[in-house]
């Protein structure tokens, strides 16, 4: 299967290029120096130069989305490329983000983890207001051999295909979630594991006959179990993210195992939690 660096291939020049088409100002603290329609973020005085009026592609490197929020009011359509996102992307953002996604629901916003650049690509564009999460993994070019929908992936063709509880989780987590599948799988437990695409729609009907779903998102989660909740109003639902609280290393190769939030930790604290009840 041919992947690719999606950071990679969006500091590309001749890939941004074709990207950008539709987009009249580029936000970045990134120095795409050849756009004229560029806006350079080196200060946070520079925000006061963005044009509102606008459609406008954000690319976040090292800032936050924190650091842009407040300044979206006023901006009718836009994307926002929030690149090095979440835990694994600690070492380049040296904070984490304080917006949660029931946050960007109240601003209608659309939220997007990419599970392949076709689905990247289709959904990116100068209409309406998005946000993408893109952490530096490769993805596959297209998944469409295992596509459910344009929203979600099953991995069932892996071997995930127990009906007794589903993990639902996003790309970011893909290899942490499939270690701990197989750890699971050797305690004799069946289930399936979905991959989400976009954030914000979550449907019940895909979920029909399970009755016991786990959801384990990277980043903080402000709320999100709310907006679970409403929609997997009848269902047995539990909810693990990292815990920042024990942050203490920016090191890309101890920081899943510091937040306990690698593999071998989230089936700990599933364990912990009582999955062998699911």
């Amino acid at each position: 299967m041919e992947t690719i660096n999606l950071i990679e291939f969006i500091k590309n020049w001749e890939n941004f290029e074709k990207m950008v088409k539709g987009f009249e100002q580029i936000v970045s603290d990134f120095d795409f120096w050849k756009l004229e329609n560029f806006v350079h973020i080196k200060s946070f005085t520079d925000f006061k130069i963005i044009n509102q009026k606008k459609k406008t592609l954000f690319i976040l490197g090292h800032l936050l989305l924190d650091n842009v929020i407040d300044y979206l009011k006023d901006i009718t359509e836009y994307s926002i490329l929030d690149l090095n996102f979440g835990s694994i992307g600690f070492s380049k953002k040296i904070w984490i983000s304080q917006v949660g996604i029931l946050q960007l629901v109240a601003l209608w916003i659309e939220i997007y983890e990419p599970f392949d650049l076709s689905s990247f690509l289709s959904n990116l564009d100068s209409s309406g207001k998005k946000y993408f999460r893109i952490n530096n993994f490769d993805l596959p070019e297209n998944l469409r051999d295992i596509y459910d929908n344009t929203d979600m992936v099953s991995l069932e063709e892996y071997g995930f295909e127990g009906w007794n509880f589903a993990i639902i989780t996003t790309w970011s987590m893909l290899i942490e979630v499939l270690r701990l599948g197989e750890l699971l799988q050797a305690d004799g437990l069946e289930f399936q594991i979905f991959i989400l695409n976009r954030l914000d729609k979550l449907e019940s009907s895909t979920f029909w006959n399970i009755k016991n779903l786990i959801f384990i998102f990277d980043g903080l989660n402000f709320k999100y179990e709310y907006l679970i909740r409403k929609v997997f109003w009848d269902k047995n639902l539990k909810f693990i993210t990292p815990k920042y609280n024990k942050l203490s290393t920016i090191l890309d190769d101890y920081i899943m195992e510091n937040l306990e939030f690698d593999a071998q930790s989230l089936k700990n604290r599933l364990k912990k939690s009582g999955i062998e009840g699911l």
